[in-house]
């Protein structure tokens, strides 16, 4: 299932302070102090991409194009034939109506909203009609027991989901010093690298090889759990 991600609130803090980072790079004055925060954004960023998580909590918006439930190919599916099984002539069922949250740790879905496929008019769901699982990672939405997700108009993007992720204790260490090793990557070969543009930013080897094992996310998005 196609799907977008996008940052609406960025995190207010970094994990790793400029002082903790300029005693890890053994830098004492202060002449790169800006270069070395830009760097530590860079670095986390990249670190987040490649576990699938966030380290500090920031607020995302999700959007599908549908509910999951159903593989749309000609026409939505009235709701008594909802929790089929199986193939049916062009349709595909999913009885569990999963939604995979595509970052971890998740702290809070804040809001649904969705294009409803008979009027197109956006409605908000009342958070009482669905389930939230923030203990699994990645973290998990389905209606409640009984329940069905309303049918959306199937177009891009109808079904908005806003959500806040990250650690609200604290981060692990391996997860920082893998940032701390990103970080000094960059500082100190400034010509290999490109900053600041998302997954343009190279991981070194050792700093993967920490964050391996943070890893939460398959690549693409299949809408089930």
């Amino acid at each position: 299932m196609a799907f977008a991600l996008k940052q609406t609130t960025p995190p207010s803090s970094e994990p790793v302070s400029l002082s903790d980072m300029k005693l890890h790079l053994r830098v004492d004055i202060d002449d790169d102090d800006s270069l070395i925060q830009a760097l530590i954004s860079a670095a986390r960023e990249r670190a987040e991409d490649f576990t699938g998580r966030c380290f500090v909590p920031q607020t995302w918006t999700f959007g599908l194009d549908r509910f999951p439930g159903y593989h749309h190919i000609s026409a939505a599916p009235s709701r008594a034939d909802h929790d089929r099984i199986g193939w049916d002539g062009m349709a595909q069922w999913n009885r569990s109506q999963t939604i995979t949250i595509p970052r971890s740790p998740l702290i809070a879905v804040t809001g649904i909203t969705y294009s409803d496929q008979g009027t197109g008019e956006s409605i908000t769901l009342d958070p009482s009609t669905y389930e939230i699982d923030n203990l699994s990672e990645p973290g998990r939405l389905k209606p409640v027991y009984g329940a069905n997700w309303p049918v959306a108009l199937s177009d891009m993007n109808s079904v908005l989901i806003q959500f806040t992720a990250g650690y609200t204790g604290t981060i692990p260490a391996t997860i920082i010093a893998a940032i701390k090793l990103t970080c000094g990557a960059l500082y100190n070969n400034r010509e290999s690298f490109v900053v600041g543009q998302g997954n343009a930013v190279e991981l070194p080897y050792a700093a993967e090889a920490l964050l391996t094992p943070y890893r939460v996310l398959p690549f693409g998005y299949f809408g089930g759990g």
